[in-house]
């Protein structure tokens, strides 16, 4: 069923089972444009957070009428994640509103004759989207009007659609057409139509960064490298040890300074491991360089929606209680600016799918470094980025602090 329905209030009508198609790129304005006329649309209204989406209605729009759509209302509900509801509107008429971040999806606002087949469509969505949240089942929709602020009508408010109705002009281009296709050689449409390409603009960008794996093969050599650094030479104590990725190893730099007023930078010179780089000393302070190795298998991957709030959140939380802070980030679009650069940019005949973005979640711990080794279970789940090691020896030691101790930084992918 996919007519629309209006339903009367005070100062304005809901109107809802509007037809919603994604805007990508930069010339939005354009494809709304081309989109009303080859649906013959009569009304439209844009809506996008992180993406751009237009409506389209088949129904009139009086001078005088304030017409608004109910996807976006609900879509201004829920700025975040995946959600879904049923409204009952009538005895035998039923609507089902998905939206994702923010945005009404394209199907996601549908009229049914039975709950039946509204719970059917459900069931397909959350084929494609693991993380769809279903908000509720034959709602009413006097609980969603009193939410319609005034603000929020004028975002969800259709604009009309002028229609020409120059009919002898359009007469005479179909006449003049005719004619001139009656004597044109026939040549094929395949012949002269450019190539479609199909672009995935998230797979695209992931390809091109090819960023270091540094999954717990990192981790790994860089805790056995940590336990088996000098805390002190000739009178110099360990002070910090930071480290970071860099394609296949990580590059640390060690800090030192004197335990005692005879240390000398001389003494230091003859004890300090000779792979190591010497980049500053003075009295007061020593700094030295090193490259730590691991091994590197395959790429970084992404993970599905799912499995990582059922598995991967759980774990981490039973490993709290081991850790001094752990702070698990808001996820973010993997690099959503320079996806909308290569979308202007891309060739005018491709075509891109219904965007599915990379999420990346970043992670920040800090605790005893004997508690880092837990983190090797998670295998190809996160990929460190930043590391340090602090020592502290006037530190009383217990289950979240310790002499040595440790701050990490990494990375996870998710996508639905």
């Amino acid at each position: 069923m996919s007519q629309e329905h209006l339903h009367i209030c005070s100062h304005y009508q809901l109107v809802f089972g509007l037809r919603w198609f994604p805007l990508l790129g930069a010339s939005t304005t354009q494809q709304a444009r081309v989109l009303s006329k080859q649906y013959r649309a009569r009304a439209s209204v844009v809506i996008g957070r992180h993406f751009m989406c237009v409506g389209l209605s088949q129904k009139e729009l009086g001078q005088k009428t304030t017409r608004i759509s109910a996807a976006v209302c609900f879509a201004y509900l829920f700025p975040r994640g995946v959600h879904a509801a049923i409204y009952q509107l009538a005895e035998q008429l039923y609507w089902l509103v998905v939206v994702h971040e923010g945005t009404p999806v394209r199907q996601g606002d549908v009229l049914f004759h039975t709950l039946d087949q509204a719970q059917q469509r459900v069931h397909e969505f959350k084929s494609h989207y693991t993380t769809l949240v279903l908000q509720g089942e034959t709602l009413s929709i006097q609980a969603l009007l009193p939410l319609i602020n005034p603000r929020l009508r004028a975002k969800a408010q259709l604009k009309p659609i002028r229609q020409r109705s120059w009919a002898w002009a359009t007469a005479c281009v179909i006449g003049i057409g005719g004619l001139y296709w009656s004597y044109t050689p026939r040549v094929s449409v395949a012949a002269i139509e450019p190539p479609v390409v199909i672009v995935d603009p998230y797979t695209t960008y992931w390809q091109q960064q090819a960023r270091p794996v540094s999954n717990h093969h990192a981790l790994q050599a860089l805790l056995y490298y940590w336990q088996q650094l000098p805390l002190s030479l000739a009178r110099w104590e360990l002070s910090t040890s930071t480290c970071q990725i860099q394609t296949s190893a990580w590059n640390c730099t060690h800090e030192f300074k004197p335990a005692a007023e005879t240390a000398t930078v001389m003494d230091f010179k003859q004890e300090y491991p000779q792979h190591w780089r010497l980049t500053q000393a003075d009295l007061q302070h020593i700094q030295t360089q090193d490259t730590v190795s691991f091994t590197v298998t395959g790429g970084r991957a992404w993970h599905d929606m799912h499995t990582h709030q059922q598995q991967f959140l759980a774990q981490l939380q039973r490993l709290k209680p081991a850790f001094q802070s752990m702070v698990l980030k808001d996820p973010v679009v993997y690099g959503k600016a320079a996806v909308e650069r290569a979308r202007t940019q891309a060739d005018p005949n491709a075509t891109f799918p219904q965007p599915v973005p990379i999420f990346e979640q970043a992670l920040h711990l800090k605790g005893p470094l004997r508690s880092v080794a837990l983190l090797l279970d998670f295998d190809e789940r996160f990929y460190w980025e930043k590391a340090s090691l602090t020592v502290n020896k006037k530190a009383k030691a217990s289950l979240k602090h310790s002499v040595l101790q440790a701050q990490l930084h990494g990375v996870t992918y998710v996508r639905n």
